[in-house]
């Protein structure tokens, strides 16, 4: 991860093509792909959905995959990268294998500093395992311990259950049924014990497994209602683990304008709620920075919101205002981790994913990291001069990225409506 502070990136890098109504989600795949490893983002089409691909170093797509008939509404990686789960409202969860992505050519792991041919793209575009479903699948997660001997995969939708698969025999291990309404999102913790899950009513649930290598065995698993406060039956849209060591926290995105975060050690409360977003009616998504510093999330008014993980949950709005307004939702952002990266996917017509990166001098004072609300890790204490300084280059650059970024949208964008 980054060993300095994160500084939100605002200037322009790389575009690349989504589908006819943009994209709504966005990854990260660090490893593999030389440096900056690769973006992963699904694309919303007309008739086919797909998942693309590109290597983040030279911006050129490697794989595009036609996966799904319906809309993707969740995609996630397992612990190690070498797979890819997808839940789409065509009654599907698919793996898929993206092991080649960080292979060379004879089968050996890529290294940094080490240049050899890369493994080409398998010659078919079919899923590694289909998991099929009687209704709509609004999420999927890999368990973080089984991910490699045999994956397992949580997944829930419109039916109100959570189902355990055995990804490779593709079958159903176990179902849960405790909400009320569809399960929109799950969030498993790093050591396999527990799972939370969020539903269209605002049912937030966390499930403890009594032998977290098998959470099919169900001797004497503990079930808990976490309440949110001011919640209501307001959706839950997304829920995101945070884990610094020790520290853990839920982010989690509601459809009533808040973005919470809750404390995972009892009795679960809220620490925060992140105001000023406008999340009723899209399933935008919020995430952190790699440094924990900054909560961020995109909005229904285009607008990307950014937050002081420790502040009082009012936008920084200064920093918001170096991004643009998109003239569609904002529906998903991904941070680089060991970037200064962001990638933002936008849900409209003729949207295209963006990928924004800190334009600093090369010689500039690198911020230093500090401690925060979400990881107590920090660098060398900073004095008020060196705070000064970077201002100081921080405004002398604002202007120039600012005209440059104008003048880019402008020649790209003349009949897409993007301001």
């Amino acid at each position: 991860g980054l060993e300095e502070a994160c500084v939100l990136p605002v200037g322009l890098r790389a575009h690349f093509e989504a589908g006819e109504y943009g994209a709504n989600l966005v990854l990260f795949k660090k490893l593999g792909g030389g440096t900056g490893g690769y973006l992963v983002y699904s694309c919303v089409g007309k008739e086919r959905h797909t998942v693309v691909i590109a290597q983040v170093s030279t911006g050129l797509v490697v794989w595009s995959l036609s996966s799904h008939l319906g809309m993707i509404y969740d995609m996630s990686f397992c612990p190690e990268e070498r797979l890819l789960v997808t839940a789409s409202a065509d009654g599907t969860a698919k793996v898929w294998d993206l092991e080649w992505l960080q292979l060379n050519q004879d089968g050996t792991l890529q290294m940094p500093g080490v240049s050899k041919p890369q493994m080409e793209p398998p010659g078919r575009e079919d899923a590694l395992h289909t998991l099929p479903h009687p209704s709509y699948v609004y999420t999927a997660k890999f368990h973080t311990i089984r991910s490699r001997e045999r994956p397992l995969v949580f997944t829930g939708g419109f039916d109100k259950l959570v189902r355990i698969w055995d990804a490779t025999e593709q079958c159903v291990l176990r179902t849960i049924a405790y909400h009320s309404s569809h399960v929109n999102s799950i969030a498993v913790s790093p050591d396999g014990h527990r799972i939370f899950t969020g539903s269209g009513n605002g049912e937030l649930f966390v499930c403890r497994f009594s032998n977290h290598r098998d959470p099919s065995d169900q001797a004497t698993d503990r079930l808990r209602r976490i309440e949110v406060s001011e919640l209501g039956t307001h959706a839950i849209s997304s829920l995101e683990m945070i884990a610094h060591g020790a520290v853990e926290h839920l982010l989690v995105q509601s459809r009533d304008n808040i973005v919470r975060l809750v404390e995972l050690s009892e009795p679960y409360k809220v620490l925060r709620g992140y105001r000023g977003l406008k999340s009723h009616q899209h399933a935008v998504r919020a995430t952190v920075s790699p440094d924990g510093r900054y909560v961020i999330s995109g909005s229904d008014d285009g607008r990307v919101f950014l937050w002081e993980s420790s502040g009082h949950g009012t936008p920084v709005q200064e920093e918001m205002d170096q991004l643009p307004v998109w003239s569609s939702p904002v529906y998903a952002l991904a941070w680089h981790p060991s970037q200064h990266l962001l990638a933002v996917a936008a849900y409209g017509p003729k949207q295209q994913v963006l990928l924004f990166q800190t334009e600093m001098e090369q010689h500039a004072e690198r911020p230093p990291r500090l401690p925060n609300l979400l990881s107590e890790k920090a660098g060398p204490t900073v004095d008020d001069q060196q705070v000064l300084r970077m201002q100081n280059v921080s405004i002398r650059k604002e202007e120039s990225k600012r005209k440059y970024f104008d003048q880019y949208m402008a020649s790209i964008y003349q009949t897409s409506g993007l301001f």
